[in-house]
């Protein structure tokens, strides 16, 4: 049973729940020199993508130089968040991913 505190919207008829702790967000970020993508999902992005830079982010990460956030998403919980990830990294998760990448970046992904 998830714990909220009820909250109210003037745009929202019903009630809905309130977060009571970090949200969490599923990223990607791109490398600068090969444009490798890596898909994560982290409490504190930020912090998240400082730790790819200087190599103490996945193993993937490393050894490949500098990183940047393209793209992120937030969600209410961390089963959602792992959901979502695990959808972009699968083959039509990715295949969607890069199409709206590309349409955003006018092709340069």
């Amino acid at each position: 049973m998830t714990h909220c505190k009820i909250g109210h919207s003037p745009f929202y008829s019903k009630e809905f729940c309130l977060p009571n702790s970090a949200m969490y967000y599923v990223y990607v970020i791109q490398n600068l020199l090969s444009y490798d993508l890596y898909i994560g999902f982290t409490t504190n992005v930020k912090q998240r993508v400082f730790d790819h830079n200087s190599g103490k982010g996945a193993r993937t990460t490393r050894r490949k130089g500098k990183w940047r956030l393209i793209y992120l998403e937030g969600y209410l919980t961390k089963n959602d968040a792992v959901s979502r990830e695990k959808f972009l990294k699968g083959g039509s998760g990715l295949k969607y991913l890069k199409k709206q990448l590309k349409n955003y970046f006018g092709g340069a992904v």
